[in-house]
């Protein structure tokens, strides 16, 4: 992948956009809002969890030109979150911690970084594919951590 300026602000965006975000669901109450359906969620798992993942958005960045279909998967995990939120907040018919930052930076950063990438040629279509489903398969992290310690608990 031949990084283009353009791709590089992105992935030096992607980082920052992950910790605003993790600040959001910290500072308005994700834990106590996703302790109502899942018992037994810390604040411990929360910065667990919230930790790797920045990590791997650190990682992505770094990781871009050489790696574009791992680099991909971070916009794509972060697409995918965004999702998850908005669907959140419109079940809740509300606020959902983490829903403005998924809606004013993840989707827009994930749309345009696919879009640039396709458009120059930084990716095929068969790699954003797969991008795509490495990141949703990552999303799935959190879930079945959770549903691990539950299981294991029992």
């Amino acid at each position: 992948m031949h990084s283009s300026s353009r791709l590089k602000v992105a992935f030096v965006i992607l980082p920052v956009a992950a910790v605003i975000h993790v600040v959001e669901e910290w500072r308005a109450g994700f834990v106590a809002q996703v302790g109502r359906f899942v018992p037994g969620v810390s604040m411990a798992h929360f910065w667990l969890i919230n930790a790797a993942f920045v990590t791997f958005c650190v990682v992505a960045s770094i990781a871009h030109r050489n790696r574009p279909v791992v680099a991909l998967s971070a916009m794509a995990l972060i697409g995918v979150n965004a999702l998850i939120h908005l669907a959140g907040a419109l079940l809740a018919r509300g606020y959902s911690p983490g829903v403005v930052s998924a809606g004013v930076l993840y989707v827009p950063l994930t749309a345009w970084t696919f879009r640039t990438a396709l458009a120059e040629g930084h990716v095929t279509r068969a790699q954003a594919l797969r991008a795509v489903g490495l990141g949703a398969v990552l999303m799935t992290v959190p879930f079945v951590f959770q549903a691990l310690r539950l299981l294991l608990r029992l």
